[in-house]
């Protein structure tokens, strides 16, 4: 609940600084102000503004004739957005190549509204989309940006990123589907990953049924945490912007108490280690300098990792085991 307040004051303040940015965002998509330039965005700020509010609209509207209130659904998808914004954020400011957050939008309605209130079709249609919004360290917005700050610097012209974008995620949709019908139909598919498909899928059918048959109200000391955490993360926000001196880097209160990061607590550590020592002995110059190994070192895992892949898939038979973030 801590971590949540402080994701919350995160991303809060973030579009609080990017305010006016943001307003000249308004200004551009809704009067064509000609002082804002966006010839270098991957949408025009116009197109992003109607797909963003088309978007939503057709979302809210899709879980409402479904059987949800209006309000619960588009609160619901503005929790989404939240912690979507917020984790694209985290990874693109931080460099973690992966990220969950520290909890997910149904979570925070039945916490803050009390799942007695909330009402049973809310319940089990938010819990029918645990797949959008639950595991979402393989979301694809943090790919997409790190995919426009290298165009950025290949190409002035990025507007092809879109289309490249759509089609990319077309096709990983439908190779992944072919691929688990097939592993289905040929191996069972309960068997081929027991959290996948055996655990997982029963998660969010328990936890609709366990809200329903023992409702609760609104969990007062869950708020009094996030709120905790709210003001502590402002805080930390503060003095990391004020003060050149202070050590700590907020964005750890929101994202420390995560899976992705307490399990490669450690590689984080001796990054910042290695960090350190580089530039407080060698400087900017060294830090520099040593910049390509470290890249090497990342480089090197994922080509290992996917050299034995091609060689399990071609001799048919699984060398190791091939890792997943």
């Amino acid at each position: 609940h801590i971590s949540t307040g402080a994701f919350f004051a995160f991303v809060a303040s973030s579009v609080w600084m990017a305010r006016t940015h943001l307003a000249g965002v308004a200004r551009k998509a809704l009067r064509g102000d000609r002082s804002v330039d966006d010839s270098r965005e991957m949408l025009s700020y116009r197109v992003s503004f109607i797909g963003a509010l088309a978007g939503v609209v057709l979302m809210v509207g899709w879980l409402a004739a479904a059987g949800m209130s209006v309000l619960f659904a588009f609160l619901f998808i503005f929790l989404v957005f939240v912690f979507l914004y917020g984790l694209t954020k985290i990874v693109a400011q931080s460099g973690i190549i992966t990220l969950k957050p520290p909890s997910m939008a149904s979570n925070q309605l039945v916490s803050l509204a009390g799942s007695d209130n909330i009402g049973e079709e809310n319940i089990v249609h938010m819990s029918l989309h645990y797949t959008h919004h639950s595991g979402l360290r393989a979301f694809p917005f943090s790919a997409g940006f790190h995919g426009l700050k290298l165009a950025e610097r290949i190409q002035k012209n990025i507007r092809p990123m879109f289309w490249l974008i759509m089609i990319t995620l077309l096709g990983g949709f439908l190779a992944a589907t072919a691929l688990m019908l097939r592993m289905g139909y040929t191996h069972g598919i309960a068997y081929v990953n027991e959290w996948f498909f055996q655990d997982t899928p029963q998660f969010p059918f328990d936890t609709a049924a366990e809200h329903i048959t023992h409702p609760e109200g609104v969990f007062l000391s869950g708020i009094s945490f996030r709120v905790a955490g709210l003001v502590l993360m402002l805080f930390l926000t503060f003095m990391h912007y004020r003060f050149l001196w202070w050590p700590l880097h907020p964005i750890g209160l929101a994202a420390a108490s995560t899976t992705r990061v307490l399990i490669p607590w450690f590689s984080i550590f001796l990054g910042f280690l290695f960090k350190s020592m580089i530039v407080f002995f060698g400087g900017p110059k060294a830090y520099n300098n040593y910049k390509p190994l470290f890249f090497g070192l990342i480089l090197g895992t994922y080509a290992a990792a996917g050299a034995w892949l091609l060689v399990a898939v071609f001799s048919g038979h699984v060398i190791g085991h091939t890792f997943s973030i």
